[in-house]
């Protein structure tokens, strides 16, 4: 009987990760159409201001009245946050997101270090660089990957809160693009 159902979870188990991974397949399909001929669409750029501490901006992508990508940046003084959402039918599919994490502030100058006696001053090159790619089906991560593409394995939980975040802020993003 335990042998009934180990084979039974095993079948269960390589039937979704193959579901998954066509998944996967027909996303990365859909991003490659999008990004071959993004040229082509309709392009709209509006200010984020309540979205980080510095402002930011996002560029829209759109092709028959459809949202298809959107580049996003948002500023802040410790750092900055560049998404890239992809859209069909509407829905989000996928995210790249990229946040860049300064050595001090933007505004950390040879006096401000001074004063805090600090022997740092800002400095782009020491920025470091973490990217995500998250992989969408019906609102949910099918897939995270983090730097150099390696699979980010942690709960369920995680996974749901990260899903809402990066939806919720798809949405305030498409709202704030509609009403421009």
């Amino acid at each position: 009987m335990k042998f009934f159902f180990l084979l039974l979870f095993l079948f269960v188990s390589v039937g979704f990760s193959q579901d998954v991974e066509r998944d996967i397949q027909m996303i990365r399909q859909e991003y490659g159409n999008i990004e071959s001929s993004f040229n082509n669409f309709e392009k709209k750029t509006v200010s984020i201001m309540n979205q980080s501490t510095e402002g930011g901006e996002a560029t829209a992508y759109i092709k028959s009245n459809r949202i298809k990508k959107v580049n996003t940046i948002l500023l802040g003084e410790t750092g900055k946050d560049v998404f890239v959402f992809y859209y069909k039918d509407d829905s989000l599919f996928f995210v790249l997101s990229t946040r860049h994490h300064y050595n001090v502030p933007i505004y950390w100058d040879a006096k401000t270090a001074e004063e805090y006696e600090v022997d740092e001053v800002f400095d782009e090159s020491k920025t470091k660089i973490e990217e995500n790619r998250y992989y969408f089906k019906d609102n949910e991560i099918i897939k995270w990957l983090g730097n150099d593409e390696k699979p980010i394995r942690t709960t369920p939980e995680v996974y749901e809160k990260e899903a809402q975040i990066l939806v919720e802020l798809s949405n305030e993003l498409k709202q704030e693009i509609t009403e421009y």
